[in-house]
């Protein structure tokens, strides 16, 4: 095996050791609160006028902030704010909240925090009473894929030993979320060892190849 072969499997054996998170994953708010250390603050969408046009929803394009949290749909769609007065709606959304579509089957809102944390959760469901999965991709890496129900919201909450400040949903066709919780803040996560020692050795690596080009 050549000098580079190696260095760059080291490379990617390194990075894949530095990035790791231990998150756990909860599906009942009681006991996701009980492992959340500190004041949990939660937007229920309720403060927000959300019956215009007569149709009891509002087209917020394609990135909305409320209060200091940040939605954008990374695919081309609507953001849609809905109060619990949509005719056609699952029979469980009884307060507003906030759903999304875009023009293909899946779509992705992404969640952008006002600091770090290393806790959220939230309600989640879908228009017409669907139960299809999602997939949550926190900020830190750790992905996880949710089931919902048919008659009811169901939970979502994940408290890790990383920080993040950002997550991704991606659902179809009419995902929508209600009351999404974020724990308290914490300090931006900083770079261990192990990636000081990975930045040194891509320096290295560059260094090799240009020497071996020239």
């Amino acid at each position: 095996m050549s000098i580079k072969s190696i260095l760059i499997a080291g490379l990617a054996s390194l990075f894949a050791n530095s990035v790791s998170a231990a998150t756990v994953e909860y599906s009942d708010y009681l006991s996701w609160t009980d492992d959340v250390s500190g004041l949990i603050t939660t937007e229920t969408y309720n403060g927000y006028d959300f019956s215009g046009g007569g149709l009891n929803y509002v087209d917020n394009g394609t990135s909305i902030t409320f209060g200091a949290i940040t939605y954008t749909l990374e695919t081309y769609g609507q953001i849609f704010g809905v109060d619990k007065n949509l005719n056609y709606d699952a029979a469980y959304h009884k307060s507003n909240y906030l759903g999304w579509q875009s023009a293909s089957l899946s779509s992705t809102l992404r969640i952008t925090l006002a600091s770090y944390t290393n806790a959220i959760g939230f309600n989640f469901g879908q228009v017409y009473s669907e139960a299809q999965p999602m997939i949550v991709t926190l900020g830190n890496g750790d992905s996880f894929t949710l089931t919902g129900l048919s008659n009811a919201y169901s939970f979502f909450g994940a408290v890790s030993t990383s920080a993040f400040n950002t997550f991704t949903i991606t659902g179809q066709p009419y995902p929508t979320i209600d009351n999404l919780s974020v724990g308290p803040s914490v300090a931006a996560p900083v770079p261990e060892p192990e990636s000081y020692s990975l930045f040194l050795a891509g320096l290295l690596l560059a260094g090799f190849l240009r020497r071996s080009r020239s």
